[in-house]
Protein backbone atom coordinates (compact mmCIF):
# COMPACT_ATOMS: atom_id res chain seq x y z
CA UNK A 1 0.00 0.00 0.00
CA UNK A 2 1.21 3.50 -0.90
CA UNK A 3 1.74 5.91 1.92
CA UNK A 4 -0.82 8.83 1.79
CA UNK A 5 1.92 11.49 1.73
CA UNK A 6 3.64 9.76 -1.22
CA UNK A 7 0.37 9.54 -3.16
CA UNK A 8 -0.36 13.24 -2.52
CA UNK A 9 3.15 14.19 -3.62
CA UNK A 10 2.73 12.16 -6.82
CA UNK A 11 -0.67 13.77 -7.49
CA UNK A 12 0.83 17.24 -6.95
CA UNK A 13 3.65 16.38 -9.38
CA UNK A 14 1.21 15.17 -12.02
CA UNK A 15 -0.97 18.26 -11.52
CA UNK A 16 2.09 20.53 -11.81
CA UNK A 17 3.12 18.73 -15.02
CA UNK A 18 -0.35 19.08 -16.53
CA UNK A 19 -0.48 22.78 -15.62
CA UNK A 20 2.98 23.29 -17.16
CA UNK A 21 1.90 21.58 -20.40
CA UNK A 22 -1.28 23.65 -20.55
CA UNK A 23 0.76 26.81 -20.05
CA UNK A 24 3.13 25.76 -22.84
CA UNK A 25 0.22 25.09 -25.18
CA UNK A 26 -1.13 28.52 -24.30
CA UNK A 27 2.21 30.13 -25.14
CA UNK A 28 2.44 28.29 -28.43
CA UNK A 29 -1.07 29.39 -29.36
CA UNK A 30 -0.34 33.00 -28.42
CA UNK A 31 2.95 32.88 -30.35
CA UNK A 32 1.21 31.47 -33.43
CA UNK A 33 -1.28 34.33 -33.36
CA UNK A 34 1.48 36.90 -32.95
CA UNK A 35 3.69 36.16 -35.98
CA UNK A 36 3.41 34.38 -39.32
CA UNK A 37 4.62 30.77 -39.37
CA UNK A 38 7.70 29.72 -41.33
CA UNK A 39 5.43 27.99 -43.86
CA UNK A 40 3.37 31.18 -44.32
CA UNK A 41 6.52 33.30 -44.77
CA UNK A 42 7.85 30.82 -47.34
CA UNK A 43 4.53 30.86 -49.23
CA UNK A 44 4.60 34.67 -49.27
CA UNK A 45 8.19 34.93 -50.53
CA UNK A 46 7.66 32.27 -53.22
CA UNK A 47 4.49 34.08 -54.35
CA UNK A 48 6.55 37.30 -54.56
CA UNK A 49 9.14 35.58 -56.73
CA UNK A 50 6.41 34.24 -59.03
CA UNK A 51 4.33 37.44 -59.13
CA UNK A 52 5.91 38.53 -62.42
CA UNK A 53 4.81 35.28 -64.04
CA UNK A 54 1.38 35.05 -62.37
CA UNK A 55 0.48 38.74 -62.54
CA UNK A 56 -0.76 38.57 -58.93
CA UNK A 57 0.79 40.59 -56.12
CA UNK A 58 0.86 38.78 -52.76
CA UNK A 59 -0.22 40.63 -49.62
CA UNK A 60 -0.34 39.25 -46.08
CA UNK A 61 -3.73 39.81 -44.47
CA UNK A 62 -5.17 39.87 -40.99
CA UNK A 63 -8.75 40.57 -39.96
CA UNK A 64 -9.92 41.89 -36.62
CA UNK A 65 -11.99 39.39 -34.65
CA UNK A 66 -14.66 41.80 -33.38
CA UNK A 67 -14.99 44.29 -36.23
CA UNK A 68 -14.48 44.45 -39.99
CA UNK A 69 -11.01 46.03 -40.06
CA UNK A 70 -8.71 44.37 -42.56
CA UNK A 71 -4.94 44.93 -42.53
CA UNK A 72 -2.77 44.19 -45.56
CA UNK A 73 1.02 44.13 -45.83
CA UNK A 74 3.08 43.79 -48.99
CA UNK A 75 6.61 44.16 -50.23
CA UNK A 76 9.00 47.07 -49.87
CA UNK A 77 11.25 48.95 -52.25
CA UNK A 78 10.62 49.84 -55.88
CA UNK A 79 8.25 46.90 -56.32
CA UNK A 80 5.93 47.95 -53.49
CA UNK A 81 2.36 48.86 -54.44
CA UNK A 82 1.34 52.49 -53.91
CA UNK A 83 -2.45 52.26 -54.02
CA UNK A 84 -5.14 49.68 -53.24
CA UNK A 85 -8.73 49.18 -54.28
CA UNK A 86 -11.43 46.72 -53.21
CA UNK A 87 -14.02 45.48 -55.69
CA UNK A 88 -17.29 43.72 -54.79
CA UNK A 89 -18.20 40.31 -56.25
CA UNK A 90 -20.60 42.26 -58.52
CA UNK A 91 -17.78 44.40 -59.90
CA UNK A 92 -18.48 47.65 -58.03
CA UNK A 93 -15.45 49.50 -56.68
CA UNK A 94 -15.76 50.11 -52.92
CA UNK A 95 -12.62 52.01 -52.10
CA UNK A 96 -9.38 53.31 -53.56
CA UNK A 97 -6.79 54.31 -50.97
CA UNK A 98 -3.09 55.05 -50.88
CA UNK A 99 -0.90 52.43 -49.25
CA UNK A 100 1.40 53.65 -46.46
CA UNK A 101 5.03 52.69 -45.84
CA UNK A 102 5.98 51.12 -42.52
CA UNK A 103 8.93 52.03 -40.35
CA UNK A 104 10.03 48.92 -38.42
CA UNK A 105 11.36 51.04 -35.55
CA UNK A 106 7.79 52.29 -34.91
CA UNK A 107 5.41 49.91 -36.69
CA UNK A 108 4.52 46.24 -36.60
CA UNK A 109 3.09 44.40 -39.57
CA UNK A 110 -0.17 42.46 -39.77
CA UNK A 111 1.08 40.34 -36.88
CA UNK A 112 1.88 41.98 -33.52
CA UNK A 113 5.32 40.37 -33.16
CA UNK A 114 6.40 40.70 -36.80
CA UNK A 115 8.54 43.70 -37.74
CA UNK A 116 8.42 44.25 -41.51
CA UNK A 117 11.35 45.64 -43.46
CA UNK A 118 11.60 49.40 -43.91
CA UNK A 119 9.19 50.80 -46.46
CA UNK A 120 6.86 47.80 -46.51
CA UNK A 121 3.55 48.65 -48.18
CA UNK A 122 0.65 48.74 -45.71
CA UNK A 123 -3.09 49.33 -45.75
CA UNK A 124 -5.68 49.00 -43.03
CA UNK A 125 -9.34 49.89 -43.17
CA UNK A 126 -12.95 48.85 -42.70
CA UNK A 127 -14.35 46.38 -45.21
CA UNK A 128 -17.91 45.07 -45.66
CA UNK A 129 -18.93 42.64 -42.92
CA UNK A 130 -19.56 39.98 -45.60
CA UNK A 131 -15.91 40.20 -46.71
CA UNK A 132 -14.66 40.07 -43.12
CA UNK A 133 -16.89 37.05 -42.35
CA UNK A 134 -15.66 35.18 -45.44
CA UNK A 135 -12.03 35.77 -44.52
CA UNK A 136 -12.59 34.62 -40.93
CA UNK A 137 -14.53 31.51 -41.97
CA UNK A 138 -12.69 30.36 -45.12
CA UNK A 139 -9.56 32.46 -45.51
CA UNK A 140 -10.79 33.55 -48.94
CA UNK A 141 -13.35 36.01 -50.21
CA UNK A 142 -15.43 36.77 -53.28
CA UNK A 143 -14.30 40.39 -53.06
CA UNK A 144 -11.31 41.32 -55.20
CA UNK A 145 -8.37 43.35 -54.02
CA UNK A 146 -6.15 45.09 -56.57
CA UNK A 147 -3.01 47.20 -56.15
CA UNK A 148 -1.36 49.85 -58.27
CA UNK A 149 2.34 49.54 -58.96
CA UNK A 150 4.42 50.68 -61.92
CA UNK A 151 1.35 52.52 -63.32
CA UNK A 152 -0.68 49.30 -63.67
CA UNK A 153 -3.36 47.60 -61.57
CA UNK A 154 -2.67 44.00 -60.48
CA UNK A 155 -4.84 41.39 -58.79
CA UNK A 156 -3.80 40.57 -55.24
CA UNK A 157 -3.09 37.08 -53.94
CA UNK A 158 -4.27 37.26 -50.32
CA UNK A 159 -1.86 35.28 -48.12
CA UNK A 160 -3.30 34.50 -44.68
CA UNK A 161 -0.76 35.66 -42.09
CA UNK A 162 -2.42 33.38 -39.53
CA UNK A 163 -2.66 36.35 -37.17
CA UNK A 164 -5.90 37.84 -35.94
CA UNK A 165 -6.31 41.16 -34.22
CA UNK A 166 -8.69 41.86 -31.39
CA UNK A 167 -9.25 45.54 -32.15
CA UNK A 168 -11.78 47.43 -30.08
CA UNK A 169 -14.30 45.24 -28.31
Amino acid sequence: MTHPNTRQARQRSVLAGVLFLLAMVGLVTEEQLARPSLLTLTQFYVANLLSGATGRVPLFWSIEMFNATLSLEGTSGDDAPIQLRIITPGGDMLTTDAMSRLDPSRNVGVCPMHRPSAGTAWWSGRVPEAMASELRARGTTGYRVEVLKHSSWYDVLLVDSGCRGVGRL
